[in-house]
């Protein structure tokens, strides 16, 4: 698996354009959160959700940071996460 912060784009050439925007600004998103999971990895306390699964502070804080950057470009669109469940 490539873990590198320069990881290629997928390839986006059979998607229209609307989609090609919100999969590389998606990209983008999650790129720019890469070094804050990295720097927190294995070190924050988990809580049991609804769903009987766990979730950290990191995967909420990650899941609310990307929601904020996609709904500056993508205002009328829909977000969800399962860190929501």
């Amino acid at each position: 698996m490539d873990r590198s912060l320069t990881n290629q784009t997928p390839d986006l050439s059979n998607a229209d354009s609307a989609l090609q925007d919100r999969i590389l600004a998606g990209h983008q998103a999650v790129l720019a959160q890469v070094e804050y999971f990295r720097a927190n990895f294995g070190t924050a306390e988990s809580s049991w959700k609804k769903d009987g699964t766990r979730v950290t502070i990191v995967d909420e804080t990650i899941s609310r940071e990307l929601f904020l950057l996609l709904q500056k470009e993508f205002p009328s669109d829909d977000f969800c996460s399962e860190e929501g469940a």
